[in-house]
């Protein structure tokens, strides 16, 4: 009796696999191609800085009229807006932080890792100079890296605080690397969207060597994920640079706290969205580090 209600349940679950598999595939998948945004999330640029700037622009464009209304349906979701205001939170960190040090008569020196396009770092070219900030801002993606240094702009390039330069920061050797090549050391790092794409010994991994890479006083600034209510979505149809399904690792926020303590930060500060899908996190390298 018990292995029929188990046969049976297993059989229910297979079944309501099978129709959600058709409803996202031959059902909204086709719709999602009619908008820009839905197309590029589902031929292969979901995970990229492209796509996170078009989110950030908030413009409905689509092929026809209604391509358009399902493009400004998707930039209304929920998920979409959490990635907005996360953006927003950095931005404001990183006001603090830079308005803090040059009070201190220090430059503010950043090295943002997964950047996309750094489109926070964008927003704070109008209010600083190369006097205030210092960047190296780090990405796979070519396209994001044309697409960033399109934005700054080809006459203020040469007088930007930006430096765009491609690198693979999943693998842990190539911040080695960026440590022995770098003249200077950085006093922020951003690691915005990181962590979603590590197991969690990745992560242990990659906050000990963003820890020996900061200076002394330095301030991590990075995002978790805790949840989405677009996750479904996200993983039936959405597709990473790697041709992958867009699935990433979703961790409460007392989770990440242990490890960034783990690897040694202190001072560790969670902010959670209205939405509860996006922590922000930052923590300091102790100045008495022994």
């Amino acid at each position: 009796m018990e292995s029929t209600e188990s046969e049976i349940g297993e059989s229910s679950s297979k079944l309501r696999d099978k129709v959600e598999d058709f409803f996202y595939k031959k059902i909204i998948r086709p719709l999602l191609l009619t908008s820009r945004f839905g197309r590029q999330s589902v031929l292969g640029k979901a995970d990229s800085g492209v796509n996170f700037e078009y989110i950030y622009r908030n413009k409905a464009e689509g092929i026809t009229v209604f391509g358009r209304l399902v493009d400004r349906v998707l930039l209304n979701l929920p998920s979409v807006k959490a990635t907005r205001n996360r953006k927003d939170n950095i931005v404001k960190i990183l006001k603090n932080e830079i308005e803090n040090n040059y009070l201190l008569g220090q430059k503010t020196k950043i090295l943002d890792v997964g950047c996309g396009t750094s489109r926070y770092l964008l927003e704070l070219q109008n209010e600083y100079s190369g006097d205030h900030i210092e960047a190296l801002c780090l990405d796979y993606d070519a396209d994001s890296i044309k697409l960033a240094k399109r934005l700054i702009g080809v006459p203020a390039q040469a007088k930007s605080f930006i430096r765009y330069t491609r690198a693979n920061v999943m693998r842990i050797e190539h911040l080695k690397y960026l440590g022995r090549r770098l003249k200077w050391t950085p006093n922020v790092l951003i690691a915005s969207g990181f962590i979603y794409y590590l197991d969690d010994e990745g992560v242990r991994s990659a906050l000990r060597e963003i820890y020996r890479h900061l200076d002394r006083g330095g301030l991590l600034v990075m995002s978790s994920i805790q949840s989405s209510p677009s996750r479904k979505l996200m993983e039936k149809v959405c597709t990473t640079q790697k041709k992958e399904n867009w699935v990433l690792n979703y961790r409460e926020p007392e989770a990440v706290r242990k490890m960034m303590i783990g690897a040694g930060f202190r001072g560790v500060v969670i902010g959670q969205d209205p939405w509860g899908m996006y922590n922000v996190c930052t923590g300091r390298k102790p100045w008495d580090e022994s």
